[in-house]
């Protein structure tokens, strides 16, 4: 009897150190969106864009309560000629890849009634995915001769202008990290990189290839940046018996990336997001899964979540809940146990602030860096000595309290003095910065 005792308990033990391994990923809410079938993600201030797809429908959706999402709008460019793929929230812009079509900018002040404020050809290709950053965006293109990477002038987004071009093979999944832009794409051969590779984008007009690396065949999907590290998912494409994974790749030599690192998954994967040191994926047929990042060469599994009927295509995270396209619906998971999230003790108030641009005097783009002491309606404008404004850095849109930074891309401005000025709550800062050529 005793030793059936000692085996109960050495057995109970053994189980909850087991269920320990993993913090529990709990449903918080759903919205079923029926045969609308989304895909891709995007997230603002409380609002998601999703995007179905070739079905063209753009749906704007309410998380504010994430037990209970609302459906706000279902909006369609063009019925039947403007797919929605990958998009990004910016202020009171939605931009959006309409694969043959270019891009579309929609205002979304009331994203309830969202409206189409300019469209914008790319040229003979196919947009895939689309990030801003202060007045540019980036277009991935998939196919056509366009492919590879395309920059936007959205200093007016009404009046999109195409600008400069990094020339590669099909190109998916985008991540701008400091002046580079990392691309994950569809190896190619006789294309060096075609998997993986990074392009400068200190001057939009003039984008140039940096480094990658590559070992056919890679078929990658998306590409997420976090330290010295590139996380791409990876899927098997035309050879059946590749691997379908994460692969990790250091990147801390700009212009060589070595391959460190491979963790496998059953199923193709689809597109990922980082959160502080965690990496969440869309592990499609497979579900939802989390990786803690502490070890950034040897992945470890902190949760995942799965169910029948998944198809989870795109993934994005408030640091609290992840919002994932999933087959038919918007599925929300608290995953409040799992992120690996530093913890601050009795951080220190953060005052109304604008920091010296770093650097400065500058060539190309500097930083602004700039501390809000609460909640308030936020943007940054450039003007030159006379008063005439000649820039919007940061769109009018809500910040939280807290530390904040943005680059400016002065690529095309003369040298000279400019006025930095930052506006917040009806108050305002300003600070002075050098452009030199």
């Amino acid at each position: 009897m005793k030793r059936y005792l000692g085996f109960l308990l050495v057995f109970g033990c053994l189980m909850l150190c087991a269920a320990n391994l993993y913090a529990e990923i709990t449903v918080a809410g759903r919205l079923d969106l029926g045969e609308l079938r989304p895909q891709y993600i995007a997230r603002g201030d409380n609002i998601l864009y999703i995007g179905t797809g070739m079905q063209n429908h753009i749906l704007f959706v309410d998380v504010s309560n994430p037990a209970s999402p609302q459906l706000l709008s279902d909006f369609q460019i063009t019925p039947g000629s403007y797919p929605a793929y990958g998009g990004c929230i910016s202020g009171n812009y939605c931009y959006v890849a309409t694969a043959a079509n270019g891009i579309a900018v929609l205002d979304i002040s009331d994203p309830a009634h969202p409206t189409v404020s300019a469209t914008a050809d790319v040229g003979f290709g196919t947009t895939q995915n689309i990030e801003v950053r202060g007045n540019w965006a980036y277009v991935s293109v998939s196919l056509g001769s366009t492919r590879g990477v395309n920059a936007f002038d959205v200093s007016d987004p009404t009046h999109p202008t195409r600008h400069g071009r990094y020339p590669r093979s099909a190109s998916w999944g985008i991540d701008l990290e400091g002046d580079l832009c990392f691309i994950a794409g569809h190896y190619q051969a006789g294309v060096p990189y075609g998997g993986f590779s990074s392009c400068s984008i200190a001057n939009p007009d003039s984008m140039y290839g940096v480094g990658g690396c590559d070992s056919p065949p890679w078929y990658c999907v998306d590409v997420e940046v976090v330290g010295n590290y590139a996380y791409l998912t990876e899927e098997a494409g035309e050879n059946v018996s590749a691997t379908r994974g994460v692969r990790v790749c250091d990147v801390s030599n700009r212009d060589t990336s070595v391959v460190v690192g491979f963790t496998e998954l059953e199923m193709p994967p689809g597109y990922m997001v980082s959160w502080n040191e965690n990496l969440i994926v869309a592990g499609g047929l497979s579900g939802v899964f989390v990786y803690d990042l502490s070890d950034p060469v040897n992945l470890r599994l902190s949760g995942s979540f799965s169910e029948a009927n998944m198809g989870v295509n795109d993934v994005v995270t408030d640091g609290r809940y992840v919002y994932a396209t999933n087959y038919d619906e918007l599925l929300v998971l608290d995953v409040s146990g799992v992120l690996n999230t530093p913890k601050i003790e009795n951080p220190a108030p953060v005052s109304f602030s604008l920091e010296p641009a770093y650097p400065n005097p500058f060539n190309s783009a500097t930083t602004i860096t700039f501390g809000l002491e609460k909640l308030a309606p936020t943007r940054i404008r450039i003007f030159d000595p006379l008063g005439r404004r000649i820039g919007e850095v940061l769109p009018l849109q809500t910040l939280n309290a807290g530390s904040h930074s943005v680059v400016w891309n002065a690529t095309g401005v003369p040298a000279g003095e400019y006025i930095v000025r930052l506006e917040a709550g009806g108050v305002a800062r300003v600070a002075s910065v050098q452009v030199v050529k």
